[in-house]
């Protein structure tokens, strides 16, 4: 079973069982000793797992880690876990301790259901107070599998995943805000769009009004994205750089309407490694970086399939989506797979880098 599909197994696992679940150890067991399982690593292996390791800190003996995983004899990751209803950021505290008390890299903090990862980007050998990275099992993102198979036993390489913390860390925090706004946009939010669009007074019955209109406005955008793709992609670029006005779709009381700006630059060449490949149309960022892959005998059919989000496949033996709905615009690849290439040029980047990452390599590989 590929890797994505037995995370994904193991989240709906624990949808169906956390019902049953009334103690702590129950969890571990359940749900939490799986996930470990999930990563390579044998739970009955003692060079590999340890559950209840001791760290002793300080006059302070007998400190117990409910798991430290092993790699070459040293500690590489604590987890401390809690009963699936608890709130895991009661917690950090005490992981913050462990974390003092051993030489490993990385902490996790679960419940079996959310994993909070920390590390000492910050000061060294100090957990920082907040996680780098956090996600449910049972509601993972693409993104978030990909980023979860570097700690498997084959993968894991300090140094590479510490490379990306600090990015994990901004990428996370903006999503928390973005959330945040989302359901409940603050004054200084609603205050950004409104100057551009409405040239009077920024009265708090002004704000009001739009702020509601402002919600509705996002939150479509968000759910609509199908449409946003469609647009871009029947745009056809000029031969070089120009404006081009497209009207705001957010219109205020009086009636004005505003527009925007918006840079489109044709994109003629990709870099693969250090290689440079010519590029007529966006499709052809994914194509070009498949067929790379395909030579390199990275790309095969026991890949497959390969996601890009919950219900759609990038690359698969048959042009069909998990729903199974069709690709929308599939392109056959040179060792007989199908690749969906109906994407924006943002999103056929995106997906150009995720393919990448997907067959072993860094998604910055891809330069544009």
């Amino acid at each position: 079973m590929e890797f994505a599909d037995k995370i994904r197994a193991l989240g709906d696992k624990v949808t169906r069982l956390k019902g049953t679940i009334g103690t702590e150890e129950a969890t571990k067991t359940a749900l939490i000793m799986p996930f470990i399982v999930a990563l390579d690593y044998d739970v009955f292996d003692p060079l590999e797992v340890i559950p209840e390791f001791i760290a002793d800190l300080g006059i302070k003996k007998g400190e117990k880690i409910d798991y430290c995983i092993l790699k070459d004899s040293k500690p590489i990751i604590i987890i401390e876990c809690k009963h699936w209803r608890d709130n895991l950021k009661d917690h950090d505290n005490q992981l913050h301790r462990y974390f003092y008390a051993t030489s490993a890299k990385f902490a996790v903090l679960t419940n079996g259901i959310r994993y909070r990862f920390f590390t000492d980007s910050e000061s060294t050998n100090k957990m920082d107070n907040k996680p780098f990275w956090e996600f449910e099992i049972n509601n993972l993102s693409d993104t978030d599998i990909i980023e979860l198979e570097n700690y498997r036993k084959s993968n894991f390489d300090v140094g590479q995943i510490f490379s990306t913390v600090l990015d994990l860390k901004i990428s996370n925090r903006v999503r928390q805000l973005m959330k945040k706004e989302l359901n409940d946009p603050s004054g200084e939010f609603v205050k950004f769009f409104v100057r551009q669009i409405y040239s009077g007074a920024l009265t708090k019955r002004i704000i009001d009004q739009y702020k509601g209109i402002i919600k509705k406005s996002l939150n479509q955008l968000m759910s609509e994205p199908t449409q946003d793709k469609t647009a871009v992609e029947t745009y056809k670029p000029p031969q070089e750089t120009q404006s081009v006005k497209v009207k705001n779709p957010v219109m205020v009381e009086a009636g004005r309407k505003a527009a925007i700006t918006i840079k489109k630059t044709k994109i003629n060449q990709i870099e693969i490694g250090n290689k440079g490949y010519p590029i007529a149309k966006s499709f052809e960022i994914l194509t070009t970086t498949a067929e790379w892959l395909i030579s390199n005998g990275s790309l095969r059919e026991t890949n497959c399939p390969i996601p890009t989000g919950r219900k759609r496949n990038l690359v698969h033996t048959s042009p069909k989506h998990r729903d199974n709905g069709h690709f929308v615009a599939p392109r056959t690849l040179s060792n007989g797979l199908y690749i969906e290439t109906h994407f924006s040029t943002t999103g056929c980047i995106k997906n150009a880098r995720r393919l990448l990452e997907s067959c072993g390599h860094q998604g910055q590989l891809l330069k544009v």
